[in-house]
């Protein structure tokens, strides 16, 4: 093995530079880093003190009007009613729509909205509500399924649904003002 003469430093692939001159660029480094750190912890400390003295106030609203808000009780505010709607459930239906092609299955529920709770009260009668019921089936089951596919097609058979059931004559006391699908599944 050969020996390093004494005096000089132990050679290594330091990129053409001597031990020191690495270990003085790497503490180099190591400080601009540091710096670099601090900066950022400063800067990022000088954002946060503008914000929170410039911006901030001008985006909260005035104390006094917080404070009359924050007085007011639920008593103090204006009451307004809200209509409940008058639904009648039908329940889940399936049934096999017409289709010449193949055999289908519609899986649904069907929501009535009528116009007055002597309606509802009709409807609880359970020979009425069994009129009804049948009379949405035998609709449903005529109407072809490509009339029922797309979103469209079902406002329209909604529609047909309402103006059937009123042009019935099964209820006698009001009329179906809107007709809902709780679910519609069309396999």
């Amino acid at each position: 093995m050969a020996e390093e003469p004494e005096g000089e430093e132990p050679s290594g692939d330091f990129g053409g530079l001597s031990a020191r001159e690495a270990a003085q660029r790497g503490s180099r480094l190591k400080q601009f880093l540091v710096l670099a750190v601090l900066i950022l912890v400063l800067q990022s400390a000088v954002a946060y003190v503008l914000v929170t003295l410039l911006v901030l106030p001008e985006v909260r609203e005035p104390e006094e009007v917080t404070e009359t808000v924050r007085q007011k009780t639920a008593e103090d505010w204006p009451q307004v009613p809200i209509e409940q709607p008058l639904l009648y459930d039908m329940g889940d239906m399936i049934l096999n729509p017409k289709d010449p092609e193949t055999l289908r299955f519609l899986s649904t529920r069907v929501v009535l909205r009528v116009d007055s709770p002597d309606v509802l009260d009709e409807l609880d009668d359970k020979l009425i509500a069994s009129k009804v019921t049948d009379f949405v089936r035998d609709v449903l089951s005529a109407t072809p399924t490509l009339r029922m596919n797309l979103v469209d097609e079902r406002k329209g058979l909604r529609d047909k649904l309402k103006a059937e059931i009123n042009a019935s004559g099964i209820l006698e006391s009001g009329q179906v003002t809107a007709v809902y699908f709780k679910h519609f599944v069309l396999q």
